[in-house]
């Protein structure tokens, strides 16, 4: 039997972002949109639409510690689904400091609710 190795899909996850487009500060993460530019990093998802974590921005000194990791995806903030970064960070900038904030989530094949305040 020949041994290959195969491409991680999330390593392509760096490729994909956009650092204009992808940071959202308040979280202190950069993601992408699930898109069909993207379908085979949601090829796993059970619900194949949201925000995809990318990274940690390198200071997140101001941002909300929500404990999401690279690969999370978002579905929902405060029950309002999420399609995009730019309606991710809309809805995060209609806050108010301390605000309680809940995101639906889905980390490898299980979905989570992550509760934290925002600074």
């Amino acid at each position: 039997v020949t041994m290959t190795e195969r491409p991680h899909d999330l390593d392509r996850l760096s490729d994909l972002v956009d650092p204009d487009k992808s940071l959202v500060e308040k979280l202190g993460v950069l993601a992408i949109d699930i898109s069909s530019a993207n379908e085979s990093l949601a090829s796993g998802l059970r619900v194949p639409a949201g925000v995809m974590v990318a990274g940690h921005t390198r200071s997140d000194i101001d941002s909300a510690d929500a404990g999401l990791v690279t690969a999370d995806t978002i579905h929902a903030v405060n029950g309002i689904p999420v399609a995009s970064v730019d309606r991710l960070r809309a809805q995060l900038d209609a806050l108010k400091p301390h605000a309680p904030v809940v995101l639906q989530i889905e980390r490898n094949g299980q979905f989570m609710f992550l509760a934290f305040e925002l600074d």
